[in-house]
């Protein structure tokens, strides 16, 4: 049993009322979604990169299994703001894995998120 802390706390060091663990689109989802109610949040990453499966390869988003129309909320968001990075005016499921990341990126700064990486 760990009994002991895993955080070092220094005096003066930022506080915040979210933390989130794990940069998957899930993690990102989560900690947008708080900062944008108002909370002050960190999302730590064990990577080199947020966005999980989705900046590491698998550049779909699976739609071929799913009804499009059911898709909404920040996913819906993320998949626009992809589409608007290829010139499109709706949302686009086939992407790059590196225009991801900047559009994972793009959500987090623009909710002010902190962001720690390879964090262990």
């Amino acid at each position: 049993m760990h009994t002991g802390s895993f955080f070092r706390v220094t005096p003066g060091a930022k506080k915040y009322s979210v933390v989130v663990y794990g940069g998957t689109p899930g993690g990102i989802t989560a900690a947008v979604a708080a900062s944008r109610q108002g909370a002050s949040v960190v999302l730590i990453e064990q990577t080199k990169h947020v966005g999980g499966l989705n900046t590491s390869g698998i550049g779909t988003a699976e739609t071929e299994h799913m009804i499009e129309e059911t898709i909404s909320g920040l996913p819906l968001e993320f998949y626009t703001l992809l589409g608007k990075n290829y010139g499109l005016s709706k949302p686009a499921f086939y992407f790059e894995s590196h225009v991801a990341e900047q559009v994972f990126n793009k959500l987090l700064s623009d909710a002010h998120v902190k962001i720690i990486l390879e964090f262990s």
